[in-house]
């Protein structure tokens, strides 16, 4: 069974998780005392976070546990979200955040891509033939993941592999599909400082642009003129297999979200998202395809 650290939890929130995947998972709670001196070893690499202590308490905890486990994986589980907690938690590499209680099925996914995650930077490590090599590779990773860019960091790469993955000076491409003209505008305004944008306001024109240029990461509209969004996302699955899909839709719906994710969306926002967290989980699904490129 997979350790699952549970840290920062109320009784009830505890005892949810506990209903939902202690068949599943080995369950270590934690306390802040665990961590508040010199940190004794542990085996999770995986952590469920609540909302029981202060946002000051909950970052100083992930930093110790980052010391000690630079490779470790964060999620942030709340009965009610505070966005302001979650942008400064994914400053700090938040893998995820949750509203609990939710489907298990959910809660099981979310946990699983963040060990896969976990397993792809361990196995970066094992790649670095010295131990300054790992120490180089630790610190950036730490970097990477606290908000750094990845045209800043676009070294990380080139040191421990002898091949440059990241160019200086080199853009990540977004394929940009939103029908809306106005939002379609404004996300690309926020986001080309960082990455090179391509546009579709339907289906087909994403489609085809997916197929002459290559793209990184697709942000991906459901409600579209011409076509299904759902239909556009098993295409570019089928078709393009490398692009990760990150789902921005205006829909609530928990069967909607399941559906995506079934059918290969990475993740799903809703459209009213705090820029912060679109970015992370933009550098996030970018660090995972560089990381598969440095593997292969």
């Amino acid at each position: 069974m997979l350790d699952l650290g549970i840290l920062a939890m109320s009784k009830t929130d505890q005892s949810f998780i506990h209903d939902t995947l202690s068949h599943q998972y080995h369950l270590q709670h934690y306390d802040r005392h665990f961590f508040s001196h010199s940190t004794p070893p542990f085996s999770a690499r995986i952590f469920l976070i609540g909302d029981c202590y202060t946002l000051s308490d909950t970052s100083a905890l992930i930093l110790a546990i980052q010391d000690s486990q630079p490779f470790c994986e964060f999620i942030y589980c709340s009965q009610h979200p505070d966005v302001q907690t979650v942008v400064a938690l994914c400053k700090l590499g938040l893998f995820d955040s949750l509203t609990i209680p939710t489907f298990a099925s959910e809660l099981t996914w979310v946990i699983e891509k963040a060990y896969d995650y976990h397993k792809l930077s361990q196995q970066i490590l094992d790649h670095c033939s010295t131990e300054k090599k790992k120490l180089q590779y630790q610190h950036q990773f730490r970097q990477f993941k606290q908000g750094g860019d990845l045209v800043e960091h676009s070294s990380l790469q080139h040191y421990l592999f002898d091949k440059t993955v990241l160019r200086p000076g080199h853009k990540s491409t977004l394929l940009l599909v939103e029908d809306d003209l106005l939002i379609r505008q404004g996300l690309k305004h926020s986001l080309a400082p960082f990455f090179t944008i391509l546009e579709a306001a339907d289906g087909a024109t994403a489609l085809a642009l997916a197929k002459h240029h290559t793209c990184h990461v697709a942000l991906l509209d459901l409600g579209l003129p011409d076509m299904s969004g759902e239909d556009v996302l098993l295409n570019l699955r089928s078709l393009y297999p490398h692009i990760d899909i990150l789902v921005v839709s205006a829909f609530r719906d928990i069967e909607l979200v399941t559906r995506s994710i079934k059918s290969g969306a990475c993740d799903y926002l809703v459209k009213d998202c705090d820029f912060s967290i679109l970015k992370h989980k933009i550098i996030q699904r970018l660090q995972h395809y560089y990381f598969r490129e440095a593997l292969s």
